[in-house]
């Protein structure tokens, strides 16, 4: 943590490293102390992402959410031109399950001139999540999908509401077009799921191997990890559905 500490020093995008740092190292009050009381540099949004990690990897992160929340909370209303912070927050909401702020957090910002598909995308996985008003989350995943189609991350969401909607093959072929190497660990996850549905259970238990192999699970949103847990119970109970 010494290193970091000292990168953080120099740079503020290394933040987010300390943090986690920190974390890992089981110095959690540290990792607080130190977004307490060390002064916002650089962009507020490299900020909001550090109190992220706190909630993301601290295994108190159910009772560090509500402060996190109003310190993001805070930075966005110094800072309420800043679109890509209030959709830091969006994601910090999304982490603590509360997708109705989440939304009302986006909802105002899909027609920013510089919008790059990163809202509509998440508005999509929040729906997805939720489970509910599907069709509009196809809708809003094609949208960002068509806004950046270089973005891996927007096919993945794609592939959630495919998945949610229960259309596996059609969220395999969605996954299918983004290189194996290339999917995120959720990405990896929602593969998993497809492949389970098809019954191509060879595949997919390797597909879970490999997710267990990169013992990572902590960037992954609640949601998506109560999906894997699905996956993993699946394995256990064949005759589970996924969802």
């Amino acid at each position: 943590t010494e290193y970091a500490t000292q990168l953080a020093s120099i740079n503020p995008a290394y933040e987010r490293t300390l943090i986690r740092s920190l974390i890992e190292s089981d110095k959690v009050d540290e990792a607080i102390k130190y977004l307490k009381d060390t002064p916002v540099r650089g962009e507020p949004q490299m900020r909001a992402a550090s109190m992220l990690e706190l909630v993301r990897h601290s295994p108190h992160r159910s009772d560090l959410f509500a402060m996190v929340a109003q310190d993001v909370y805070s930075l966005v209303s110094k800072n309420p031109a800043d679109v890509g912070l209030r959709i830091s927050y969006a994601d910090l909401m999304l982490q603590g399950r509360q997708y109705a702020v989440a939304e009302q957090t986006l909802e105002p910002l899909k027609n920013v001139a510089n919008q790059d598909g990163a809202i509509d995308a998440r508005r999509a996985w929040l729906r997805a999540a939720e489970g509910k008003d599907l069709d509009e989350a196809l809708r809003l995943a094609t949208e960002a999908v068509k806004l950046n189609s270089r973005e891996t991350a927007f096919r993945e969401v794609q592939a959630r509401v495919l998945l949610t909607q229960k259309q596996f093959a059609k969220s395999m072929e969605v996954l299918q077009t983004v290189p194996r190497d290339n999917l995120s660990l959720a990405g990896q996850v929602y593969r998993t799921a497809a492949l389970l549905n098809l019954d191509r259970i060879a595949e997919a238990q390797v597909a879970f191997d490999q997710i267990h192999a990169q013992n990572d699970a902590d960037f992954l949103f609640p949601a998506d990890k109560d999906l894997l847990s699905s996956i993993s119970n699946r394995f256990l109970q064949p005759t589970t559905a996924l969802r």
